[in-house]
């Protein structure tokens, strides 16, 4: 609630913080609790983003990098079954932004039922264009690459214009024309959010 609902981000990493201490003293009494330790994974992403955007780049980047490391370990546990979208995100915050664009693709080559898959994988996409930062023409490929996601999420049916105005994943895309003029597509559409 305080973020990113709200704009508190240092408010919102006292709470983190106290959720960490929680699930880190649980992952140490049960190493083989996948669910705790994803669970553990999404918050140490979710304070990074806090920091991040609270003016704590060295403790952004450290959140980020312990996520992808649990993340990552997940992903060769085969009773974890984590989605590779997790990684994706975890991978792109952590400048591997060629990775995070190739599960991206992988997520949307065979068009899924399933529409909130392309809205993942526009947030791989944006963050990929973030992290790859100077280079112009392949940023612009993955910001392009995003909004057709988006596009192609809002043509099956996806309406909550709320999350993609708050999704901080989709912050790098945020000021494009582009995407600016698909979020005013989705408000005149006037539909119901699920």
């Amino acid at each position: 609630m305080k973020f990113p609902q709200g704009r508190e981000a240092a408010a919102a990493r006292d709470f983190h913080h106290k959720a960490l201490a929680i699930l880190e003293k649980r992952a140490s009494a049960d190493p083989s609790d996948a669910e705790n330790k994803r669970t553990l994974a999404w918050t140490l992403y979710y304070e990074a983003t806090c920091a991040l955007h609270a003016g704590d780049k060295p403790g952004s980047d450290a959140g980020y990098r312990r996520s992808l490391a649990i993340f990552k370990q997940l992903k060769t546990d085969p009773e974890a079954k984590i989605p590779e979208s997790e990684l994706m995100l975890a991978l792109a915050r952590c400048g591997d932004y060629a990775q995070a664009a190739r599960i991206a693709k992988s997520l949307v080559d065979t068009p899924p039922k399933d529409e909130s898959l392309y809205v993942a994988a526009a947030c791989g996409y944006a963050l990929a264009a973030g992290a790859a930062g100077g280079k112009d023409a392949l940023a612009q490929g993955y910001k392009t690459a995003a909004i057709d996601c988006l596009r192609k999420a809002k043509e099956r049916g996806w309406a909550d214009v709320a999350s993609l105005e708050k999704d901080t994943d989709l912050e790098p895309i945020r000021n494009d024309p582009a995407f600016q003029g698909l979020l005013g597509e989705f408000r005149r559409r006037g539909e119901k959010r699920p």
